[in-house]
């Protein structure tokens, strides 16, 4: 047998040992070191461009305030009358569709203060921190974009150029409010008119306002990396992110198929990226090239899709076995589990998908051309194949273990064909960050293992579950949290604890858009309205593409 050690990748860079809890053999952890390189300082939590520049101001203010009491103030309660008081005028001059950090809680406290003329500003936004959206969501974005950070005395410093711009420019966008100009910034009550009276200005719609032009190009210079504080040595991988999503938003517009924010992962991630096309109104494909400028880190997000796909399919495979197990009570042996699953002629189904014989998952390979040059298999299997990986992920909502199964090894293999021969220089970097994670490598040892032994379905399906199982097995432990688990095998018993919803990562497409929405790149519209760049969204992505060529 080859050996195929080195395509399991070696961890030389960092372990992570958390990651999302409903993520039973720990898939999200390559995808999160993905979108954390790609999209650093925006993510799934971060979606408002305003808290960017609000943030520093606000924090600015508390220590201030505390420095101006001789310390007899509080500074996280200085911060919290801040944020509350932000939060309740976007509530008030709320304009759009998008979100505010403690929304529940805003609406509590306005319902209850519905007949009095002030109300309160010392509740925490978010009840499980005391710092709110900064301490859940926004703290370490800042921090990663060097505007501040903690400091010795239990305070958060702004400091740098970009933190003193970004609070300087939010302070001169609210001049004019009466909250500033009436002298209730810090105050504990606030009059409910005075809220409603700044909200054009002092709140998260108010960025896409004229008061705030300044402050929305500083935010967005510094979100592209144009800002002259940006490190000219090493332009982010953001930088390419962003305008490499104008770049693609731009080509749809032009084709007159612009996708929508909730469409956006799909039209601007995979289609573009994985398969090399966007698709006209009539639904044909039309071939897409990222950019020069920005190819490199479109690469990475190709390999970002090739992992959702595996991770698709391996969680298909999870599911098949709990749902196989899921009829017996007392649970089942390897014996029984593996012959439960051969039976749901999940076999016939790939053969009348495939018109091919297929005597094991060999053969399957072969039906996609593997061992062949990976350019090709590429091309024949994608987008209008109606076996490409995604129409296999976006097919009908059928759960039978049969279906689950024959989508896992239908992507698992044909990944194996397109990608185990591939010289993809992004790839192979995957490869060597990803460590004793399962990545896309670990499909492509099971696949060598298929093309060289040709085992048959049940000794295939064997192997898997014995795969499935140990590495379940290893990531509960790994998290220290030995309740959370899905399968657990008791003697030589399999059974099922609960059930999973095999799906992708989240990308932070949605998220990047909405920024941008809120810094006028994109034009306004709700969730299921087109996106089209504005004037300044296509100077931007001009100057994206200057300061990368």
């Amino acid at each position: 047998m080859t050996n195929t050690n080195h395509f399991l990748p070696r961890w030389t860079k960092r372990a992570v040992l958390d990651g999302s809890g409903r993520d039973p053999l720990g898939l999200s952890r390559v995808s999160d070191n993905f979108t954390d390189l790609l999209l650093p300082s925006i993510i799934t939590t971060t979606n408002r461009a305003r808290y960017y520049s609000f943030y520093p101001w606000a924090l600015r203010e508390s220590v201030e305030a505390i420095e101006t009491s001789g310390g007899a103030a509080d500074f996280v309660e200085e911060f919290r009358k801040r944020e509350a008081a932000f939060a309740l005028a976007s509530k008030l001059g709320k304009q759009t569709d998008l979100s505010i950090v403690g929304i529940d809680q805003v609406n509590k406290y306005l319902a209850e203060g519905s007949n009095a003329d002030s109300i309160s500003t010392l509740f925490r936004v978010l009840p499980a921190n005391p710092t709110g959206g900064f301490g859940q969501y926004y703290g370490g974005c800042l921090s990663s974009l060097r505007l501040g950070g903690w400091e010795e005395d239990e305070m958060w410093h702004v400091n740098g150029k970009r933190g003193q711009k970004l609070a300087d420019a939010f302070g001169s966008s609210i001049s004019t409010t009466a909250y500033l100009k009436k002298g209730f910034c810090g105050t504990e009550v606030v009059p409910i008119k005075v809220l409603t009276d700044s909200a054009s200005e002092f709140s998260l719609d108010g960025i896409r306002g004229a008061a705030a032009k300044d402050e929305r190009e500083l935010l967005t210079r510094m979100m592209f990396d144009l800002d002259e504080d940006a490190d000219p040595d090493a332009p982010s991988h953001r930088q390419a992110t962003l305008g490499q999503l104008l770049h693609v938003l731009e080509a749809c517009e032009a084709l007159g198929s612009p996708p929508s924010r909730k469409d956006i992962g799909d039209d601007c991630l995979f289609w573009p990226h994985y398969y090399g096309c966007i698709f006209r109104p009539d639904g044909e494909s039309v071939k897409y090239k990222p950019h020069p400028a920005f190819e490199e880190t479109a690469s990475y997000w190709r390999q970002f899709c090739v992992h959702q796909f595996f991770r698709y399919a391996t969680e298909e495979a999870l599911q098949a076995i709990l749902d196989a197990v899921s009829k017996f009570s007392e649970g089942l042996t390897k014996s029984e589990l593996v012959e439960a699953m051969i039976s749901t002629g999940f076999i016939k189904e790939l053969e009348e998908a495939t018109q091919t014989t297929l005597p094991g998952p060999g053969a399957l390979m072969k039906y996609f051309r593997a061992g062949g040059n990976p350019e090709s298999i590429q091309e024949e299997f994608s987008a209008n194949h109606d076996l490409a990986e995604w129409w296999i992920y976006a097919g009908d909502n059928e759960s039978a273990v049969a279906t689950r199964l024959g989508r896992a090894f239908a992507i698992w293999t044909q990944l194996h064909a397109k990608w185990r021969l591939s010289d993809d220089a992004a790839l192979w970097d995957v490869a060597e960050k990803a460590g004793s994670e399962w990545w896309v490598g670990t499909c492509f040892d099971w696949g060598d293992q298929w093309l060289e032994n040709q085992p048959d379905w049940w000794t295939a399906v064997e192997s898997l579950i014995d795969d499935v199982h140990s590495r379940h097995e290893l990531v509960r432990f790994q998290k220290h949290k030995l309740d959370a688990a899905w399968m657990e095998k008791i003697g030589d018993r399999y059974s099922k604890i609960q059930d999973l919803t095999p799906d992708f990562r989240a990308n932070r497409h949605n998220n990047a858009a909405t920024i941008l929405q809120d810094l006028c790149v994109l034009k306004d519209g709700g969730s299921d309205d087109p996106l089209h760049l504005t004037a300044w969204g296509r100077s931007i992505l001009k100057s994206t593409i200057r300061a990368r060529s």
